[in-house]
């Protein structure tokens, strides 16, 4: 991969020094941003947060015919033995399957993976695929059966790397990943000086990147769903067909795998249900709707108090 250097070391306030790095991975640009009183483990942890970043992209890819997942979905009629990593990847994934009843679904994967022209609907649903705890094994009760890691291998990149950052002492970060955020050490003097734990909303159009709203989100993950980019490719898996919903839902969590795979559900589910859905399992919630020419922000009762900027 090609690294692409937005910021270099510097001695700062208080002897602390910011790294600011930024590099394509899974698709899109990863920016970390560590702050620490040392800069040599300030670079080590940086450089470790993007190595755990590789190891979970080399396992989890849809998009590379020969990583783990690719190689499980590839596999017919037989279960595929898995890696412990990825044995709890895909554990956590049904689990929040389960939670959301569906609404967020790996196996999703039998209609949007790459070779869609073999889609299989009736394939789709999180009770068809079997985690065989006695042997660590991966396989589907329907030909045609795959996993979609979309909603889930970003957020867990995201907390395999802030993992990476704590381990090297990093005193405060922000990772931005292709829009969804990770925060720590947002209370520290460092965090506070360098207002790391504010996070800013745009308007879901691809056009425009203007400023809807900021809140602070403290040490939380915080991920946004939307179609303004690529129109249809967040598929509602009791369907089989793509969400017609045009705005957008942000969800802010404790992990970066919790809010990926939320945001997708609550996207899915919409602002018409989905606001009370968040209410009844305390998720922090923020949906915006298209309001004629304008937009309509939906907080649930859990979600920061807004700051508008229009």
């Amino acid at each position: 991969m090609v690294a692409v250097l937005t910021g270099i070391g510097a001695l700062r306030r208080a002897d602390s020094f910011r790294v600011v790095r930024a590099r394509y991975a899974m698709g899109t640009i990863l920016e970390i941003e560590a702050l620490g009183t040392d800069g040599g483990a300030a670079e080590a942890g940086v450089a470790a947060a993007f190595r755990a970043v590789d190891d979970v992209e080399a396992r989890l890819s849809n998009w590379r015919p020969e990583s783990e997942m690719s190689r499980a979905n590839a596999e017919t009629g037989r279960p595929f033995f898995l890696s412990a990593a990825t044995w709890g990847s895909l554990t956590r994934a049904f689990a929040l399957a389960r939670e959301t009843g569906g609404a967020f679904d790996p196996t999703v994967g039998a209609v949007t993976r790459a070779d869609s022209g073999r889609a299989r609907p009736d394939a789709v649903g999180w009770q068809k695929a079997r985690l065989d705890p006695r042997d660590r094994t991966l396989s589907f009760a329907v030909a045609g059966g795959a996993i979609d890691t979309g909603g889930f291998a970003k957020g867990e990149a995201l907390d395999r790397a802030l993992a990476a950052l704590r381990s090297h002492g990093i005193e405060a970060a922000r990772l931005n990943f292709g829009g969804q955020i990770s925060l720590f050490g947002t209370s520290r003097p460092a965090g506070r000086r360098n207002d790391l734990g504010v996070v800013s909303i745009a308007e879901p159009r691809a056009t425009s990147q203007r400023e809807l709203c900021r809140f602070s989100a403290g040490d939380r993950s915080v991920s946004t769903s939307s179609q303004s980019e690529r129109p249809g490719h967040i598929v509602d898996p009791l369907t089989g067909a793509a969400v017609l919903f045009a705005g957008s839902v942000t969800v802010i969590a404790d992990t970066g795998t919790r809010a990926d795979a939320l945001s997708t559900a609550l996207f899915v589910i919409g602002p018409a249900r989905g606001i009370a859905f968040a209410d009844r399992r305390g998720i922090a919630a923020l949906y915006v709707v298209p309001r004629g020419a304008g937009w309509q922000l939906l907080p649930s009762r859990e979600f920061p108090r807004l700051r508008r900027s229009v």
